[in-house]
């Protein structure tokens, strides 16, 4: 079953490999797929940081514009993920689906979800609703609530676990 699922999704991408590219880079663009900047410091650098910007006033004065400016871009980023992102994100399924069928498919099905935009931002609000609870409620152990845990908000201040937490010995162990 699953080799003929694969068979058909091959032939789908054989038949209009460019076209399924070319609407991948551009949702991914659109998304914010692509980008990213990964620093990496060691302890030597981030000192000789904090001495420059400890004997420097001009460094002290700016790190509050810069917080300032990378809290607003974050911001920004956010919600223009959640407004336009998510409705991208539908197209380029329906372009994947319209591949595996083996359908013809356009650029203008990357934003054909902007023509019932209400009801993809409300799906998509809904969707991260339900993912945030059920991460709430199934990354705790099953033998305690995750209501037990916000009462003792033990986890909220320190990185040991909740009291309520009883973690029992793994089956056939004691």
């Amino acid at each position: 079953m699953i080799e003929r699922i694969k068979e058909h999704a091959r032939a789908g991408l054989k038949l209009q490999y460019w076209p399924i590219i070319g609407n991948e880079i551009l949702a991914s663009i659109l998304i914010g797929g692509i980008g990213g900047l990964s620093l990496r410091f060691n302890q030597a650098d981030l000192n000789r940081l904090r001495e420059q910007i400890e004997n420097n006033e001009v460094f002290r004065r700016l790190i509050p514009v810069i917080l300032g400016v990378v809290g607003v871009a974050t911001v920004i980023e956010l919600v223009y993920g959640f407004l336009v992102g998510n409705v991208v994100r539908a197209g380029i399924s329906k372009i994947r689906l319209s591949a595996y069928r083996q359908d013809s498919f356009g650029t203008g099905d990357l934003f054909a979800g902007f023509k019932q935009y209400g009801r993809y931002v409300g799906t998509m609000a809904l969707y991260t609703v339900f993912v945030s609870l059920g991460t709430l409620f199934f990354s705790f152990p099953a033998s305690s609530s995750p209501w037990d845990c916000l009462k003792c908000r033990t986890f909220l201040r320190t990185i040991r676990p909740c009291p309520a937490w009883k973690l029992s010995a793994a089956p056939g162990r004691t």
